[in-house]
């Protein structure tokens, strides 16, 4: 663990210098661990669930029905993409800003608002309300006609279109920062843009889980970079007059 050493304000004279703990090592090693982890529980999450892409209330219903435990082990994987999905865009956006700051800027301005409104505002995720419907005996067409009002609702069709924006062009925007910071090999920081640009254009879940994973690859690259860099590299010393001991 990183910690720097620094002088004591509070005594005068040619004292010993204290021990303060360094947190770069710790955000910079916890970004690396995060990043590629939301992408990937959620690329799991479209090649094991049992609903089709895109289809109804209805479908998803009876596929769920026939598939419970399933959507509930699936239930923590998506938790992780909710939990960890703007972490991520930071731990990439550590990596480049410092070389590609104005672009950098660009793709989290992108991404950050949009994701943060998204997990705020869309409704609970199809599956998961049509197993409740389920598992509470509730009239099927009733949470039907619910799920289409969910959709309909302005703050829900304006944060699923700015969630959209952000995973297609925000995640885009942010690999190709990855690629021109050179700190990411280059083909993982293509592998971030084909993966984030194309997947809500893809047909079916397991297309779509299959781009979600090749885009978590992308995520692995920034956990590399973050990996490989000194503290001074990740952020500025901000302690007055310390150095690095460890």
């Amino acid at each position: 663990m990183s910690r720097t050493t620094a002088p004591d304000p509070t005594t005068p004279g040619d004292t010993p210098a204290r021990t303060v703990w360094d947190p770069r090592g710790y955000y910079r090693r916890a970004l690396a661990v995060v990043a590629p982890i939301p992408l990937a529980a959620m690329g799991l999450v479209y090649l094991l669930q049992p609903a089709p892409a895109g289809g109804t209330f209805e479908q998803t219903y009876a596929a769920v029905v026939d598939n419970p435990g399933i959507v509930n082990a699936l239930t923590p994987l998506a938790w992780l993409f909710f939990a960890f999905l703007i972490p991520a865009v930071l731990a990439a956006a550590a990596v480049s800003w410092r070389r590609v700051p104005r672009l950098t800027a660009i793709a989290a301005s992108f991404c950050l608002p949009a994701f943060a409104a998204a997990f705020g505002s869309l409704p609970p995720g199809s599956d998961l309300h049509a197993l409740l419907t389920h598992n509470l005996g509730l009239d099927v067409a009733d949470q039907a006609a619910l799920e289409v009002a969910w959709w309909e609702q302005p703050v829900a069709l304006i944060s699923s279109l700015l969630f959209l924006v952000g995973i297609v062009i925000g995640l885009s925007l942010l690999g190709i920062a990855l690629w021109r910071s050179r700190r990411v090999p280059t083909w993982m920081a293509i592998a971030l843009i084909l993966g984030a640009a194309t997947h809500p254009f893809l047909p079916t879940n397991t297309a779509q889980g299959i781009g979600l994973l090749v885009a978590a690859v992308g995520f692995s690259g920034a956990s590399l970079a973050l990996l490989r860099m000194t503290n001074d590299q990740f952020a500025p010393n901000s302690t007055p007059g310390s150095t690095p001991v460890v």
